[in-house]
């Protein structure tokens, strides 16, 4: 039976656009980004490949880390722009 490649959910792209610009700005890893923000490490690597399964409490915490490192809106307009979402994307 031939493999099905899924189509990407915008919501899924933003999000991960949102992370890497985030870390990318904060100068931190993954690693780094589970410890800042109580996460555990196989959790957050879990969620960074599954999009999905984030829970709102998990990208709170992380919204706490960018926000801390005062990157915070930076983060949302580079994913913003990334996934080519303009005033209609609000």
């Amino acid at each position: 039976m031939p493999r099905i490649k899924r189509s990407v959910n915008p919501d899924e792209a933003f999000i991960r656009a949102w992370l890497s610009g985030g870390m990318a700005a904060a100068e931190i890893s993954q690693e780094e980004l589970a410890r800042r923000s109580g996460i555990p490490a196989s959790t957050l690597s879990k969620r960074v490949n599954n999009i999905e399964t984030f829970t709102v409490s998990e990208i709170l915490a992380i919204l706490a880390v960018f926000r801390k490192a005062g990157i915070a809106k930076e983060a949302y307009e580079a994913a913003k722009l990334l996934v080519g979402r303009g005033e209609e994307g609000k």
